[in-house]
């Protein structure tokens, strides 16, 4: 009478293959994700008809629909802003800061934010804009 020999297996080798496939997802999603700071508050950006790209700036201010103005890392109000962008830039003509307005914002606020930060030397601040339908 034969008997049929069977295969020693470790019970971790049905384990490699599932590792494999879970190690290629994380390093999928990684690569696909977008990393990029949310603003603090939700912000609806005005429409343009131009159709300009959007610069990648070094500095992004956001502003509300009721005026609030704030960066991302819990910095709010216009003077503490403006104190957080010189301590983290030397060389202010160089800076491009920019700035991402709700469209219902009060224009007082921006006026009051944009000269603020050209007070402070910052030259190069740009309103942030979606494309808008024609």
């Amino acid at each position: 009478m034969k008997f049929v020999q069977q295969r020693q297996t470790r019970p971790g080798d049905a384990m490699v293959p599932l590792i494999n496939v879970v190690f290629l997802l994380v390093i999928f999603f990684m690569l696909a994700g977008v990393m990029e700071a949310s603003p603090p508050f939700p912000v609806a950006v005005p429409e343009t008809q131009q159709e300009a790209e959007a610069e990648k700036g070094k500095a992004t201010v956001f502003l509300s629909d009721d005026g609030d103005i704030a960066m991302s890392g819990g910095i709010e109000g216009v003077e503490q802003v403006v104190a957080h962008l010189q301590s983290l830039h030397e060389d202010k003509s160089t800076v491009k800061v920019l700035v991402q307005a709700d469209a219902r914002a009060p224009f007082a606020n921006l006026k009051l934010l944009t000269q603020a930060l050209h007070r402070a030397g910052f030259v190069n601040i740009s309103l942030l804009a979606a494309a808008g339908a024609e």
